[in-house]
């Protein structure tokens, strides 16, 4: 049986950590997602999904990846499952704020997420970008 559990949303210096168990009887392992001032809850579930392609190891085990997607998909509220299929944006991005001039040059920014000034290269993230965390619990032997 895949579990999965919300831990964390923010700047990664604020997070404190996990401790992943993995035994006999189960295993743990955390996902991550990095998000902007326009990512969904969409673009999060879909960035969770990968990084347990890459980072995980609980694909080795022979879990699908559909099956880590309804286990994400099942730590939502049902707001939060249509907010999931709406394509609305997750609230933790709603919270971060946006540059309207670049500090350097003072060109003018749209409201979109830049990394660098579009007019003279500067970056603009002078912070780490924020990040999502999830837990799945892996039940071994159980479906």
């Amino acid at each position: 049986m895949l579990t999965a559990t919300f831990l964390f949303a923010g700047y990664s210096d604020y997070f404190q950590g996990y401790g992943c168990v993995d035994n006999d009887e189960h295993v743990e392992c955390l996902l991550y997602a990095s998000y902007g001032r326009h990512t969904t809850l969409c673009d999060i579930i879909n960035q969770l999904v990968e990084d347990s392609w890459s980072g995980c190891g609980l694909l080795g085990r022979g879990v699908a990846k559909a099956t880590i997607r309804k286990a994400l998909l099942a730590m939502l509220s049902d707001t939060g499952r249509e907010d999931y299929e709406s394509g609305a944006l997750v609230e933790c991005a709603t919270d971060l704020p946006s540059l309207t001039e670049c500090p350097d040059c003072k060109t003018k920014l749209e409201d979109i997420d830049y990394d660098q000034c579009p007019e003279c290269y500067a970056w603009l993230d002078q912070d780490e970008s924020p990040i999502f965390v999830v837990v799945l619990d892996y039940e071994k032997g159980k479906s």
